[in-house]
């Protein structure tokens, strides 16, 4: 999988929904979630709806593997805050690449984002004719109390032209 990390532009093609993940609706994740899925309080930080996704430490996340054969290009979208997270402590995006993990995007706190807000994360990448994906998203804070929130997630794809 080729990367093109395109926060602000995408490409002119229509992007088509594959899924969409507001963890909202228990029982039906599109990730292995664990415990992961916290309802909104105090503690715990909501975009939308009554429940996100927050990794801890070095918690990640996985989807299950997607079939993206009848896709030349896929975004995912999603929102994040941190909270508790030091300067340079971040969390990555990655995908397994047929036999390793590849990171794919990169968010730093103090250069990509603040604690206590909101922000839009986006990576699109080619598939390069793959057929399956699977791709994480990994906290990697280093002590317990450094979280990250996501929530309102998209995936998406732009058709092959023999799918249009």
């Amino acid at each position: 999988v080729s990367r093109n990390v395109s926060p602000t532009q995408d490409p002119i093609e229509q992007f088509a929904l594959i899924f969409e993940e507001k963890f909202d609706e228990e029982g039906q994740y599109q990730f292995n979630v664990g415990n992961k899925v916290v309802k909104a309080s105090n503690r715990n930080l909501v975009y939308s709806g009554g429940y996100s996704l927050r990794l801890k430490k070095s918690q990640f996340v996985e989807i299950k593997d997607e079939s993206i054969a009848d896709y030349s290009t896929l975004k995912i979208s999603f929102k994040y805050n941190g909270k508790g997270m030091e300067d340079d402590e971040y969390f990555i995006l990655q995908f397994f690449d047929e036999s390793r993990w590849t990171e794919v995007g990169r968010w730093v706190k103090g250069i990509d984002f603040n604690n206590y807000e909101w922000n839009d994360a986006s990576i699109t990448v080619e598939t390069d004719d793959k057929t399956n994906l699977k791709f994480r998203i990994r906290n990697q804070g280093n002590e317990g109390n450094d979280r990250i929130f996501i929530d309102d997630l998209i995936f998406s794809g732009i058709l092959n032209e023999n799918q249009i």
